[in-house]
C-alpha cells in the first residue's frame, strides 16, 4: 500500500518558535486590530495572489475553535505547476507546529499516530484518496466534533481501539477532484488562479526576490506572530452565536450543506474577532461571543466568490471543468465534439475527453466528468464518414449537444443577504 504524502517534503529547516514579543503583538491584533488582514497580508508576502484561497484556509483554522460548528476543510484545484502546493504550504506555516501534520501516511497510519493533537491540520497534497482515507474523510466531517475510532486486534489477538483527534481539518490540493460527492459536498471548493495575469505576477514576484540578499520566503517575525495569535486562539472552545440568523435569506438553498457552510463561516470570522466582540456565558457555563452583521458581510463576500469567480461550491466544479463549460457558452456551440472543444481550450484531445466522460484511474476509482455534473450537456454517439488518401473511412464520433439556458439556470451565482433588522432595531435574544 502506497503511503499518502501530507505536506510536501523539503530542506531540513530551522523552525523558530514565537517569543514574548510575538505573543504580544498577536494580543494586540486579536484584541484591537484585524488579525484576519494581518494573517491575509503574511501569506502575500510569500505567495503571489491567491487570497481567496488563502481566506477559505484561515477560516478552516478558525473553525477547528468554535465549539458550535461542523468544521471547514478546503478542497483546492487547479492545473499542475499553478501554485495549488505553494499556497496551502504558505498559510500552513502559519499553524504551529504541534498542530500541523507533516510526511507520509499509510491508510490506517492516522489512526496509530498518538501523536496528533485535537485541532490538526492535514495537507494532502496532490495524490488520490484511497476508499479507506475517504472513509475517515467522511467521518472526520461529518462527526468533526468527535473522535474518530478504529477497532482492531493486536498480535495477541485482544482488542484496541485507536482514534484519530476530534476537530482536524483537511486540505486538500488536487487537479482533479476528490472522486467522492459526499466528500465534496463537505468541503469548501476553491480555485487556484491560473491566468496569463497571474503568470505574470508570480514572475515578477519572483525576480524581485532573487535580487534581494536575505533568505527570501521563509520564517519571519510575521509569521512567528501568526503562530503566536493562533496559539492564543486555540487555548479553548467557544459558542459563537448569530443572533441575526433569521434575517438571512439565501437565494438558492438546493444543496442543504451550503447554508451550513455560511454559517459556520461566520462563525469562523467572529471567533477570529472574538475579543472583539460581545461576550456571554452559554447555559452550560462555556465562554460564547455573539457574531455582527460585520462577520455576515465578510462570510457573505468569501461565499459569493466561491460559487463566482473563485470557486464551484454550488456546482462542485473543478478549475478546468468550469473553463471547459465557459468556453463552451462563450463561443455559443449548441453542438460540438471533442477535436472542436480542444483547439480553443489548448488541450489535448484525452484531456478533454477526460473532463467531458470523467475517467478510471489505475486503483479502480471512477471519476465523473462534466455529463455527469452538468444537467446541459448530453451526446450522441454517431457514425461520421473521414476522406483521407486511401478514400473515405467511417469511424464513430461523439457530438455533444449543450443547452445555454439550462447551463445559466444551473451555474447562476447564489446571493446571500440580510433582511431588515425588526422594528425598535436590534434583535431578541433566547
Amino acid at each position: 500500500m502506497q503511503p499518502v504524502r501530507l505536506h510536501p517534503p523539503g530542506p531540513a529547516e530551522e523552525k523558530p518558535t514565537p517569543e514574548a514579543e510575538h505573543h504580544d503583538r498577536a494580543s494586540a491584533l486579536l484584541e484591537n486590530g484585524d488579525p484576519l488582514a494581518f494573517l491575509l497580508d503574511t501569506f502575500s508576502r510569500d505567495h503571489v495572489g491567491d487570497r481567496t484561497i488563502a481566506e477559505c484556509l484561515v477560516m478552516s483554522i478558525a473553525s477547528q475553535s468554535v465549539a458550535n460548528t461542523q468544521g471547514i476543510h478546503v478542497s483546492v484545484s487547479g492545473n499542475s505547476g499553478k501554485g495549488k502546493s505553494h499556497a496551502c504550504a504558505t498559510m500552513l506555516r502559519q499553524v504551529p507546529d504541534e498542530y500541523r501534520l507533516a510526511g507520509t501516511v499509510s491508510d490506517k497510519a492516522l489512526y496509530y499516530n498518538t501523536g496528533i493533537r485535537a485541532g490538526t491540520v492535514f495537507l494532502f497534497d496532490d495524490v488520490a484518496l484511497s476508499d479507506d482515507l475517504q472513509e475517515i474523510l467522511k467521518s472526520a466531517t461529518a462527526a468533526f466534533r468527535e473522535r474518530i475510532e478504529h477497532q482492531t486486534l493486536t498480535s495477541d489477538r485482544q482488542l484496541k481501539v485507536c482514534s484519530i483527534p476530534e476537530r482536524c481539518v483537511w486540505w486538500l490540493a488536487k487537479v482533479e477532484s476528490v472522486g467522492d460527492d459526499q466528500v465534496m459536498n463537505r468541503m469548501l471548493t476553491v480555485w487556484i488562479d491560473d491566468s496569463k495575469e497571474q503568470d505574470k505576477r508570480v514572475l515578477d514576484h519572483l525576480r524581485k526576490r532573487e535580487a534581494v540578499e536575505g533568505e527570501g520566503e521563509g520564517w519571519n517575525d510575521d509569521v512567528l506572530v501568526c503562530q503566536a495569535i493562533w496559539h492564543r486562539v486555540k487555548e479553548g472552545l467557544v459558542t459563537v452565536q448569530i443572533p441575526f440568523a433569521e434575517r438571512v435569506q439565501f437565494s438558492s438553498s438546493q444543496n442543504r450543506r451550503n447554508p451550513n457552510m455560511l454559517f459556520d463561516l461566520i462563525k469562523a470570522h467572529a471567533l477570529l474577532f472574538r475579543f472583539q466582540r460581545e461576550g456571554f456565558t452559554t447555559a452550560e457555563g462555556s465562554e460564547g461571543i455573539r457574531a455582527t452583521e460585520a462577520d455576515f458581510t465578510a462570510a457573505a463576500r468569501l461565499y459569493r466568490e466561491l460559487h463566482t469567480e473563485a470557486g464551484g461550491q454550488e456546482t462542485k466544479l473543478t478549475k478546468n471543468e468550469a473553463a471547459a463549460l465557459q468556453t463552451i457558452d462563450s463561443l455559443d456551440l449548441g453542438e460540438f465534439t471533442i477535436r472542436r472543444l480542444q483547439q480553443p481550450l489548448g488541450v489535448s484531445y484525452y484531456h478533454v475527453r477526460r473532463v467531458l466522460h470523467g475517467y478510471t484511474n489505475r486503483g479502480g476509482r471512477t471519476y465523473s466528468g462534466l455529463l455527469e455534473k452538468c444537467p446541459a450537456l448530453s451526446y450522441v454517439d454517431v457514425t461520421v464518414t473521414v476522406d483521407n488518401t486511401n478514400g473515405p473511412v467511417r469511424k464513430r464520433e461523439h457530438v455533444f449537444t449543450f443547452d445555454r439556458e439550462v447551463y445559466r439556470r444551473w451555474s447562476g451565482s447564489v446571493v446571500v443577504w440580510l433582511d431588515p433588522a425588526p422594528p425598535g432595531g436590534g434583535w431578541q435574544r433566547r
